[in-house]
């Protein structure tokens, strides 16, 4: 069973609620309505009824958090890249992993963070919105934020 399934921001609900001023628990149809009346961009996206997760707390935020990471690290490692841990890893949705790259314990790679094949990023590093040539060592404890490290480099 699939479902069709309309996203809005966060930020799109918390004004429509500001400028509204409407009951309690809107419905989707009367939100939806809202967003093309504003001309706010709605994606929408078919999942499956195992797949969707009702998020209303922080408990289950959490939960969905956990899952979408299960999801990003699995897809990598699907694709030849190595985990030391992959449990401790905090990897963005918009990062891209090379083959035969090996991710060790407390990686955390963010905001399109895209790193080349057969790098090595050792524990506890943090990667931001940089680009990592082929072959690339990041020694432990390390932060790149905003670079372009070239092949080769340690």
């Amino acid at each position: 069973l699939f479902h069709h399934i309309a996203v809005v921001t966060h930020e799109f609900l918390q004004k429509s609620a500001a400028i509204s001023n409407f009951m309690q628990s809107p419905t989707i149809p009367t939100l939806i309505a809202l967003a093309h009346h504003t001309q706010q961009p709605i994606q929408h996206i078919t999942a499956h009824a195992d797949e969707l997760l009702f998020v209303t707390d922080a408990q289950t935020m959490h939960q969905a958090q956990s899952i979408q990471q299960a999801r990003i690290i699995n897809n990598l490692i699907t694709h030849q890249v190595h985990f030391h841990a992959p449990h401790s890893a905090m990897i963005d949705t918009n990062v891209t992993v090379g083959i035969s790259t090996r991710i060790s314990y407390g990686v955390h790679l963010t905001h399109g963070t895209s790193i080349g094949n057969h790098c090595i990023i050792e524990p506890f590093s943090i990667i931001s919105n940089s680009t990592l040539g082929d072959n690339v060592h990041i020694k432990s404890h390390s932060v790149v934020h905003n670079s372009t490290i070239n092949a080769h480099a340690i």
